[in-house]
């Protein structure tokens, strides 16, 4: 009786173990589940926030090329020019030259951060598409909506026309 009551713990033991176990490979199984759907969960909460950024950033670009536009439509409408791509403008606002030919020019930065080190402008002269001459300028330092009227002369004097070559800001 003895033995069959211990063969009976045994067996209740080993059954109790047993679900035991089920219940811990249950449990396991579930925490796995959880980890993946979590998992899931973070990638696609990243992805999400890393296409609203995108959005964000081309409607950024958007809103300051649109900005873009419209300035360089009131500075036309103005009598100004832009030059390139840049937020730098020019016009000639007239003015004479003593015994060589010149040019006249007037430059403004639109830039926030202006050109703290001025704006370099350079210019060839020309008769009949052949170069006759260059010339070159650097305003003084300006900050943005600052402007710089200035002469640059021919010194050979037999320039024609004018083409502007390069126009930037040397530096914010």
């Amino acid at each position: 009786m003895v033995a069959l009551l211990v063969l009976s713990v045994g067996i209740s033991a080993l059954i109790t173990n047993a679900r035991e176990q089920q219940q811990a490979q249950a449990a396991a199984v579930k925490v796995e589940a959880w980890n993946k759907r979590l998992a899931e969960a973070k990638a696609r909460s990243a992805e999400e926030a890393r296409q609203s950024q995108a959005r964000e950033a081309a409607q950024a670009v958007q809103a300051a090329e649109e900005e873009l536009a419209a300035e360089r439509k009131s500075m036309t409408g103005q009598g100004w020019e832009a030059y390139g791509s840049s937020r730098i403008y020019y016009t000639d606002p007239g003015g004479t030259c003593g015994y060589s030919g010149c040019i006249s020019l007037q430059v403004v930065t639109l830039d926030p951060s202006g050109c703290r080190r001025g704006i370099y402008v350079a210019v060839k002269f020309l008769t009949d598409d052949v170069v006759v001459g260059k010339g070159s300028h650097i305003t003084a330092p300006l900050d943005s909506e600052q402007s710089e009227a200035f002469q640059i002369t021919d010194y050979v004097g037999q320039g024609e026309v004018y083409q502007i070559t390069d126009m930037h800001c040397m530096g914010s």
